[in-house]
């Protein structure tokens, strides 16, 4: 008979964060050596309407121990890579009526440069209610969510909205310590960006 496996539910392992341009490294080490496996959901959203200059580069790596050592440095084992860069435009705008969490829409003062597919991030000055999402349509004054509200927002909070948001989901082995990395020192030019990461594991029921 088969071993039977369990997920564990989500879990906030970086809180939500902000990257600060030109100077900003996140950095978050975990440990799956007694996990079987483990997923990683990765969001990162720019705080503002300006491009960055150069790209947020986000790294999962093994490394030797709970902390960088001189064997991590000279040849990281790199498990997935990505290079976070919006282009173009910006889409921007403020909550400006009242939902409830659970609700599949919002509502919003604009929805101009907003589109189906779009990554987008809700979010307050303190990321207290901060949420990430894709669209699924827009209406008159309405974005439309794939999933639906974590947390209510009024139109007196006026929560902020922006697209070219990302997420990513990484699977990693079990047995391995991993270094998850965001770097936006490379960049001379661009809005701060928020980044916030959150793991499951998976392990014997």
């Amino acid at each position: 008979m088969a071993d039977i496996t369990t997920w564990s539910t989500w879990s906030e392992l970086v809180a939500p964060a902000t990257l600060t341009m030109g100077t900003t490294q996140g950095r978050y080490v975990w440990d799956l050596t007694s996990k079987l496996a483990g997923v990683l959901r990765i969001n990162m959203a720019l705080l503002g309407t300006t491009v960055p200059g150069a790209a947020i580069d986000i790294r999962v790596t093994r490394i030797a121990g709970s902390t960088d050592g001189a064997a991590d440095s000279v040849s990281p084992a790199i498990i997935w890579a990505m290079a976070y860069r919006p282009t173009g435009s910006v889409a921007s705008t403020t909550i400006n009526g009242d939902v409830a969490a659970g609700e599949d829409h919002l509502h919003v003062a604009s929805t101009t440069n907003f589109a189906q597919g779009d990554k987008i991030v809700v979010t307050d000055a303190s990321f207290d209610r901060i949420e990430f999402h894709e669209l699924v349509g827009t209406g008159s004054g309405l974005l439309y969510l794939l999933n639906r509200t974590v947390y209510a927002h009024t139109a007196a909070q006026a929560d902020t909205v922006y697209d070219n948001a990302g997420a990513w989901d990484v699977y990693i082995p079990g047995g391995s310590i991993v270094a998850i990395v965001a770097d936006y020192r490379g960049a001379s030019t661009g809005s701060n960006v928020v980044w916030q990461v959150l793991g499951q594991t998976e392990d014997y029921a």
